[in-house]
Parts: structure tokens; sequence; C-alpha cells
């Protein structure tokens, strides 16, 4: 059997209408991308790493920062990102792909590994393995591993505009079609925001490398939330911007797996406790409504 090969592609353009040129802006005196690149380097499992940015004249930055830098890249659709995705892994040969966007410079790559390695173990049963459906990671920490077999599919049957701007949408929202696994942390840190999409975003990612890029150039999703702590402070700069949760149908997936859901906090407390169970003393601390509600999802759903 032929190695597997595991490509992580990194969506990024510079005409992004919230925050213009925000993938190259500079933090510690380097380009966020070449950040978010060299936090990847260190994973156990990654083969190549893929710059996919678009034909826009605009992402040339993006492009001759790739050949100075000696990293891969892909010009592709600068509206169909699913397509650019499935032109990208094709040229290049990729088995099973890493979704990363560079709208994420302080992605973990022992996030990123412990994605894939649940991926591997499931494989060839299971199309896309992700850890954001819903989060319990810090948003920012997004990660999306599936087949190529599933992105091809994807890409050939998906239609709705919303479906081919947003990757694996189509693949989540379609579990009688794709096999899909979700990953959880015990702790929910779902209300952490390290995603780049503002100014406030900007300032509060040059907070955290500022303070601990020195001593650690790959530091960890927990030194991030340790400083944090600290420093509260710094989690307030962007903390009021919200972060859009896109995922509408709440449908088991795979057995012992995954739903997906809306934003609707009553729905991803339904779905906790209907994945994981809850104690007597949990129970007791939900409202009358709240419990109401998971009632209804566990019969809508037919979990049991």
């Amino acid at each position: 059997m032929n190695k597997i090969k595991i490509g992580c592609i990194i969506q990024a353009r510079m005409d992004s209408t919230r925050l213009p040129r925000k993938v190259l802006k500079k933090i510690v005196g380097k380009p966020l991308l070449g950040l978010l690149v060299d936090r990847l380097k260190p994973s156990k499992h990654i083969d190549e790493i893929i710059i996919a940015t678009t034909i826009n004249k605009k992402d040339q930055e993006i492009v001759d920062f790739c050949i100075e830098n000696n990293i891969k890249y892909f010009r592709g659709s600068e509206e169909d990102v699913l397509d650019r995705y499935y032109q990208c892994a094709k040229q290049f040969n990729v088995d099973v792909i890493i979704r990363v966007t560079g709208d994420d410079p302080l992605i973990d790559y022992r996030v990123i590994d412990r994605v894939v390695k649940e991926f591997l173990r499931l494989y060839p049963c299971v199309d896309l393995v992700a850890n954001d459906i819903p989060f319990t990671y810090p948003v920012g920490l997004n990660t999306h591993v599936l087949s190529f077999q599933a992105l091809k599919r994807a890409n050939e049957e998906s239609v709705e505009m919303i479906d081919r701007e947003h990757v694996v949408d189509y693949i989540i929202n379609n579990p009688d079609k794709f096999k899909v696994k979700s990953i959880h942390l015990g702790t929910d840190y779902s209300s952490e925001r390290w995603t780049l999409d503002y100014e406030e975003d900007y300032e509060f990612i040059k907070r955290v490398f500022g303070a601990l890029y020195k001593e650690n150039e790959c530091f960890s999703m927990y030194d991030i939330l340790k400083f944090l702590d600290k420093n509260p402070e710094v989690r307030n700069i962007n903390k009021h911007l919200k972060y859009d949760y896109r995922y509408k149908i709440i449908k088991p997936a795979i057995e012992g797996g995954i739903l997906t859901t809306n934003s609707d906090k009553l729905a991803e407390k339904a779905r906790i406790y209907s994945l994981h169970g809850l104690s007597k003393d949990a129970w007791k601390r939900y409202s009358k409504e709240e419990k109401r509600h998971i009632k209804l999802f566990i019969q809508d759903t037919n979990i049991t």
C-alpha cells in the first residue's frame, strides 16, 4: 500500500473587505502568513504545506512571498474556494487534506496532529474529521481533515454558492452522503476569539505573539490560555466581536460520532448532553426551558 500523502492547504488572499492585506501584516518582524507556516512545520503528520491563493492580481504579493520563502503555492478561483482546494489538492497529488485558513496565525500544530490522528484512525471509514462542529476549541484553531475523494465529490455535487465559498459546508451538512466525525475538548473554550478579521483581532494577536514568541516560537494553545488568564485585559481587546457559526443542520452522522449544529446555545447544550450524558448534578444546573430543548433535541435526532 502506498503511503498516504497529507497536505496542509492554507487558503489566503489579500482582498479582505474587513481587514485588507491582513495575511501579510507583520508581527515580531514577520508576515502573519509566515508565522502561520512556521507554526505548522513541527507537525508529525504534514508532508507538504501549500498556500492556496487566487488568480486576482492583488494576490501576486502572496505568490511573491511564497517564492521568496520557498513555500509551495497554487492559484485558483477567488470566489469558488471549494474548487480552488480541489484543484490544488489534485495538482499536488494530496490524498488527505488539512484545511487551514490564513485568518488563523495562532493555529497550534498539536491540535492539528490530534485531528489528523483521529482521521487516520478511522480512515477510510470517515470522510472528514473536524474540531469545530460545534466549537469547544478557541475560535482560530479550526481544523478540518478530509479525504481527497470527499473533496472531489463535494466539488462535483455542490451548487450553492455558500457551499462553494466554505469548503467543508456541503460535506458537513449532508450526513447522508458523508461520514463526519467531530472531536471536542472536555472544557469549552469556544468563547475565546483568536482569529483575524478586524483590527482588534490584529491587536490581540500582536499582544499574544509579543508576550510568548521570544521564549517559544511554537507556543501552544495552553500557553496562550495561561497568558490570557494572567492578562485578562488582552482577552478583552476583541472579546466583543462575534463569530459567524454557519452549520445549520442538526443530524447524527456516524455512530459514536458527530452532530452538526446551529449557533443556538441551547442546541449546543443539547449536543453535549446527548453525546456525553450528564450527571444528575449537571442536569440540575439547566433551566426548565433548557431541559425541554434538550429532550426535544434527543427526540428529533433519535439519539438514545
